[in-house]
């Protein structure tokens, strides 16, 4: 599946940050951004940003082959071969990193905060008349390519730090903002990461429809086929590895065996070379989902779509409830 971008700019870091500057207005995060920001030097560097279409899925779906690991942990955004290009999803509202700057701390507000430069890119968008909405009639992901992490943050619990609870969700408004700070580690140099922006169906209720389960897998698939493009249209020697995770099951409730099983076989049919599924606590979900991949996609074969979603749809699977984060 080889898309064509709806709009795709490559745009001086430095430039971005100067004339589109975050704006963080919870003050946490504006301690964090003053923290983190001392003394970077972008000069000569850029990021590329595009948006992609998929209007519907194809006739049939292929199984390329296709590793996939399984984590117990979360993103850490390590450094990259030189053979790979990694992608990390972003699990993103509709409307891009729309509430980067409130007081709201779950992943795609960790991401941005650990890479501001994804504010800048929203609000280059927003003041250029380009849209910044990955779902709206059908999914435009958005990706972002080379964008700098300025710092690691950890939201893990930590009570002799002052942070019980940890500070993910709900719990970073709550913390001392000295024991915030003190789970910030500015990076110097910057790292590099390349971010898909797609947005999960949310607050669905009962059993999975049909049309619930074509629109996530083309979702998925948009925004993975859009990667290997981006990738191999920059090298095309790459090996494309995606980092996810449960994408849509936190605050929107997604079914966790469903939405993992609706990516692996977007990544399979998209022909990514590694899927690396960061997941702590899901190990009985990844290996249904694995389990039903290779019987609904069996390797190095082919199904119809049609096929595909309506076995997937009689499996019965149901909506969860959202995580209030």
């Amino acid at each position: 599946m080889h898309l064509a971008p709806l709009f795709r700019h490559s745009l001086d870091i430095a430039r971005l940050l100067a004339d589109h500057p975050p704006l963080f207005r919870h003050p946490h995060k504006a301690a964090i951004h003053r923290l983190v920001t001392a003394e970077r030097d972008h000069r000569g560097r850029s990021l590329h940003v595009s948006r992609w279409t998929a209007a519907s899925l194809p006739d049939r779906l292929e199984r390329s082959t296709l590793v996939i690991d399984l984590r117990d942990d979360f993103f850490a955004y390590e450094p990259t071969p030189q053979d790979e290009t990694r992608w990390h999803l972003n699990f993103a509202h509709p409307d891009i990193f729309a509430f980067y700057d409130s007081h709201l701390f779950a992943q795609d507000e960790i991401q941005v905060m650990e890479h501001p430069a994804l504010a800048s890119v929203r609000l280059f968008l927003q003041r250029g008349g380009m849209s910044t909405m990955v779902a709206e009639d059908h999914p435009t992901p958005i990706l972002v390519r080379d964008v700098p992490r300025w710092c690691r943050i950890s939201t893990r619990p930590d009570a002799a730090a002052g942070r019980p609870m940890g500070i993910y969700g709900n719990h970073f408004s709550k913390a001392p903002l000295p024991a915030v700070l003190d789970a910030v580690t500015p990076l110097r140099p910057a790292t590099d990461s390349n971010i898909i922006a797609i947005a999960a169906p949310a607050n669905g209720f009962g059993r999975y429809s049909s049309a619930d389960i074509a629109l996530i897998l083309l979702t998925a698939l948009a925004g993975f086929a859009a990667a290997r493009t981006e990738s191999v249209d920059a090298d095309p020697r790459t090996r494309v590895v995606v980092h996810t995770g449960l994408w849509g099951c936190g605050a929107f409730g997604g079914n966790r065996t469903l939405m993992l099983l609706l990516q692996m076989i977007a990544a399979a049919h998209a022909r990514i070379d590694r899927l690396v599924i960061h997941a702590p606590g899901a190990a009985a979900e990844f290996a249904a989902a694995r389990s039903l991949l290779d019987d609904l996609l069996p390797a190095a074969a082919s199904t119809s779509a049609t096929t595909l979603i309506e076995r997937t749809t009689a499996l019965g699977l149901e909506w969860g409830v959202g995580n209030g984060t």
